[in-house]
């Protein structure tokens, strides 16, 4: 398949579900519900589906980048590192509920007309998170580099298999007749 070709392909998932579906759903839900959700659970459904989209974008244009680059090329390991930053990014957006600066601790209280109050607390642990995502990053760059390897191994090995010097065409002993 032409690398062009994957490279949109490649894009379609997050634009899809991080972009359009969002904005699809934003829109069409009633200005009412939307004052109703803001007012009680003190969440900007706006903002939250304006960073949605960023971060889908971000993911689409890495994503295309990863699958456009060429397989021994070093923007290859540099794209699926960055792209599995931004995940983390997106996964502490949507733990965050739209606020990635709280490293995953969300504080999310429902109010009711009466004097019922429901709060709940999301807690990420952040250390066990991050710890993850580095070693994913890593274990990506050694895979990579011992590919990388592996593949010039190979590429010396055919370059010694091969005869240094040219063989004449022709022998140059007489046939015996």
């Amino acid at each position: 398949m032409n690398r062009y070709v994957k490279a949109v392909f490649a894009a379609i998932p997050a634009i899809l579900f991080l972009v359009v579906i969002p904005r699809l759903a934003f829109d069409r839900i009633p200005q009412t519900y939307l004052t109703t959700i803001s007012q009680s659970t003190n969440l900007d459904v706006a903002s939250f589906v304006t960073g949605l989209n960023v971060i889908g974008i971000t993911l689409a244009g890495i994503s295309a980048i990863n699958a456009w680059a060429y397989k021994w090329s070093i923007v290859k390991p540099a794209s699926s590192s960055l792209h599995m930053i931004v995940s983390f990014v997106l996964m502490l957006f949507v733990i965050g509920l739209g606020n990635a600066s709280t490293l995953g601790v969300t504080n999310l209280s429902y109010f009711s007309s009466g004097s019922a109050k429901l709060g709940i607390t999301l807690t990420l642990t952040l250390t066990l998170l991050t710890v993850m995502v580095g070693a994913a990053v890593a274990l990506k760059i050694i895979q990579k580099t011992m590919k990388w390897r592996e593949d010039v191994g190979f590429h010396r090995l055919d370059l010694q298999a091969a005869p240094q010097t040219s063989q004449p065409l022709a022998s140059t002993n007489p046939r015996p007749v």
